[in-house]
Parts: C-alpha cells; structure tokens; sequence
C-alpha cells in the first residue's frame, strides 16, 4: 500500500516500532521528536496521517492538532493521538481538539498500522484525497473552494498547474513511472509552498495531472 506517515513522537523506541511496521505494509514514514519539528515536516510534506504523542518536551500534543486543524495544508489529515495512559478524559479533549482517533502506550504497532492504513484507504474511497500524490482532491478541494468563494474579504488568488504530456509519458514510461512522477510534483509545489511566507496557502489535486494552489 502506498501512502505518507509522519510520527511525532520523542520516544525512540515508540518511534522505531510503529515505523518499522508501517514500512512493512508498504508505507513512507518520516519522524520528528518535537513539536516543532514535526509542524514543520507535516507542512512541508503533507502526509496522509500523522501519529502525533500526547506528551511532547516543547508542546502539547493537543495544541499540535488545533494547530494542525487550523493550517489549510494540514487541516484534512488524519491525526492519531499517542496517550500515555488510557484517559477518558484525554481522549475526549483529544478528539474534541480535532483528533480522528487515540491510541495508548506501550503500542500496539499492529493495531496502529490498521488503523492507519483503514484511514488512508477510506480518504481514497471517499474521493477526500488523491490516491497517488496522497493530496486533497475531489471533496476536498470543492470544499476549499467554496471556502473561498464566499469569503467577504476576496484576498486570495488561484493557480492551477498542470503536467502536461502525462498520457505519452505513461505510454513509453508506464503507469508506475508516470505515478512517481506526480509524485515528485506534488512534493516539489509543496516544498516550494512551504519555503515562501504565505501562512494559509493551500495544495491540493484538481485531477489526475492538476494541482490546485
């Protein structure tokens, strides 16, 4: 199965197990130790779910989600929240801070994994995100659109690109070559965006070789 992973996790041990299960289902897996970090590599990179630990050293894991929430680029992503006991209350301030789902420590790397994996799936079916880039599509950038439209402020612009050529690419190149090339694009735009100073931009895939900024 294909699809992006970030764990936000200060414990290596967690951190180790949990992405060595996920790399087994087939899955690309980026760490971050701190909040921080692991803001800054969820933005850059856009993954389809994100592990996020309760008890960070520089945050707390429920501000990391209503920050997440509150980033266009971030907003839709799954987010499972990593307790360290098995809280009640936690998991409801949790999921009442935006979470989509709560697991507990020591981890069950299998039960994560399914879940995760479930997660990225249903998003793909439910035409919410783009099943090869792993961007917002369909749904979802309707949604973002309409957001915009009915903004009374109006300042906002759009930019859509597009690779052109795929069709002869795929032909000479195949499917799989011309999948790792969208790719490639959707993680160049979103490094780019990243870089300049626009806080609330937005990435997402129009079609099968556009991109929505």
């Amino acid at each position: 199965m294909e699809g992006r992973v970030l764990i936000i996790e200060d414990h290596q041990g967690n951190r180790v197990s949990i992405r060595e299960r996920l790399e087994v289902e087939g899955l690309q897996v980026a760490e971050a130790a701190t909040a921080e970090a692991g803001l800054q590599e969820a933005v850059r990179s856009i993954p389809q779910a994100i592990l996020l630990s309760t008890s960070l050293p520089d945050m707390g894991g429920l501000d990391v989600v209503r920050r997440l929430r509150r980033i266009n680029r971030t907003k839709h992503i799954f987010v499972m929240l990593i307790g360290d006991e098995d809280s009640r209350s936690e998991r409801l301030e949790g999921l009442e801070a935006g979470a989509n789902d709560f697991t507990v420590t020591p981890v069950d790397a299998d039960l994560v994994t399914l879940r995760v994996r479930n997660a990225i799936r249903r998003a793909n079916l439910e035409n919410q995100t783009d099943p090869v880039t792993g961007m917002p599509a369909g749904r979802g950038v309707q949604d973002q659109l309409h957001q915009l439209i009915r903004d009374p402020d109006g300042s906002w612009a759009l930019i859509r690109l597009r690779v052109r050529s795929l069709a002869p690419f795929r032909e000479v190149h195949g499917f799989i070559a011309g999948d790792d090339l969208l790719r490639g694009v959707a993680r160049i735009l979103s490094e780019a965006l990243w870089r300049d100073d626009v806080e609330d931009d937005y990435l997402g895939c129009g079609g099968h070789d556009d991109f929505v900024v």
